[in-house]
């Protein structure tokens, strides 16, 4: 088994705790102009798509065409937690907690959105897919490969399907560069701290989201 594998592995009960969370409740959130906005959107997530050596699960929801490296089914299960943990410091989200994880990723997302209209009535659902997820190499402290992630995703009206936002982060972590690296050394007196793929995907779930929430506001 492979390092990545192995990681995301162990993380799959993480993945599970996260997902049973508590959403964000359904409180009114303040503007920049101090008015009070009652405008919370209920958004379903979908189980993210992946590719492994044994199976995949598609992305038949995505606006666009993907193409998967392999992954695995434990990663696609931790980046979809990322995703729920994210979305949960949004008030304008409500975020809806994903009952029956293990059943939904084993359908198509066409069923998971019937799922959401019927038992939860949400507005709109997030899905994507995991396209790529790279493992640091060599000492952690200074490795010869840095970890990165690819991952895609999409938001959409569930009445209809249309496409209210898509955005796709490719990122590996790189280089402090010395200036920051001696500031870290001298002044922290700690060192640039190297990232394993699910810290990364992590950081991309982060960022995408916080892009999803500024470009629909």
């Amino acid at each position: 088994m492979s390092r990545t594998a192995s990681l995301f592995s162990k993380a799959a009960a993480v993945a599970v705790a996260l997902l049973w969370l508590p959403a964000c409740s359904l409180i009114p959130w303040i503007g920049d102009d101090g008015a009070e906005n009652t405008g919370v959107r209920k958004i379903g997530i979908i189980p993210f798509a992946y590719e492994d050596a044994s199976t995949s699960r598609p992305c038949d929801l995505c606006p666009r065409e993907v193409e998967m490296q392999r992954t695995s089914r434990q990663s696609a299960m931790l980046t979809t937690a990322f995703f729920f943990e994210e979305l949960t410091h949004y008030p304008r989200f409500d975020a809806v907690e994903i009952r029956q994880f293990d059943r939904l990723i084993d359908h198509s997302m066409a069923d998971a959105v019937e799922l959401f209209r019927v038992m939860d009535d949400v507005d709109v659902v997030l899905t994507g897919a995991v396209l790529d997820l790279r493992e640091r190499e060599g000492n952690p402290n200074k490795p010869t490969h840095a970890a990165g992630a690819t991952l895609y995703a999409a938001l959409l009206e569930v009445d209809g399907g249309d496409v209210l936002w898509q955005g796709t982060f490719d990122e590996d972590q790189k280089d402090a560069g010395l200036f920051r690296a001696t500031y870290r050394e001298l002044v922290r007196g700690d060192n640039q701290e190297w990232l394993t793929a699910a810290e990364f995907a992590h950081r991309g779930a982060r960022e995408l989201v916080r892009r999803m929430v500024k470009e629909i506001d």
